[in-house]
């Protein structure tokens, strides 16, 4: 079901950068934020998907990359129901790899089948292999589908 989308705003802030949701006061960021993981993934991502659907696979020094969630400093840009990572995000140098990710993810766990918040298809695919540092740029769309 596609979100309303005068309320992917407030979500997408709530849940990326721990911004209180500006339509219910009820729900406030968290004392403690912690953090989402993106993962990278070599084809798309369904409704009934998690971070493990499609994902490049754990060789070569790929892992998912730690995002905070800091309302004082958003690591996200959020507008309607899109958000931009507001700086590149950048993993550590592959030392082996043969595949390429063509989309990222969002979620909520460092490994396993973690819960996909949202998703989005890579506008270049990055390849994964050795000598490769994957980046996402600020161009990087992560999109919540709305009515």
């Amino acid at each position: 079901m596609p979100w309303c989308t005068a309320a992917a705003t407030p979500f997408l802030s709530l849940i990326l950068n721990n911004v209180d949701f500006t339509f219910a006061p009820i729900l406030r960021g968290s004392s403690t934020a912690g953090s989402l993981w993106v993962s990278l993934h070599t084809g798309a991502l369904s409704a009934g998907s998690d971070q493990t659907t499609n994902e490049v696979p754990a060789t070569g020094g790929y892992a998912r990359l730690e995002v905070a969630r800091n309302s004082g400093s958003p690591l996200w840009t959020v507008t309607g129901n899109v958000a931009n990572p507001a700086a590149i995000l950048a993993w550590s140098e592959l030392t082996a790899g043969a595949s390429s990710a063509t989309h990222a993810a969002i979620g909520t766990a460092a490994t396993g089948a973690g819960v996909v918040i949202v998703s989005g298809a890579l506008n270049n695919p990055i390849p994964i292999q050795a000598g490769v540092t994957p980046r996402l740029g600020t161009g990087t769309a992560f999109t919540l589908p709305t009515s």
